[in-house]
């Protein structure tokens, strides 16, 4: 573990579906197979470097992550 983070007053579901859709683009692209040999891609790995991670949860819980979007190649948030 990294990082954690504790919410309160808020929907974690809503906050980890706006963690998903702002950095859906930068999902980990990885196969990972268990003992059976059954095959997943997982959708819950984004490599994104953890300052930003840190910046994007400040703009979604002060509810200003709707200016801004993520640049996959830059690995930095831009405001609209």
């Amino acid at each position: 573990i990294i990082a954690s983070y504790q919410c309160y007053n808020l929907n974690t579901q809503y906050f980890e579906n706006l963690l998903h859709r702002f950095f859906g683009k930068s999902c980990l692209n990885i196969d990972v197979f268990d003992d059976k040999k059954q095959r997943s891609n997982p959708r819950e790995w984004f490599v994104v470097p953890l300052p930003v991670i840190n910046e994007v949860i400040e703009l979604i819980i002060s509810g200003g992550i709707l200016n801004y979007r993520y640049n996959n190649d830059t690995k930095k948030i831009h405001l609209l």
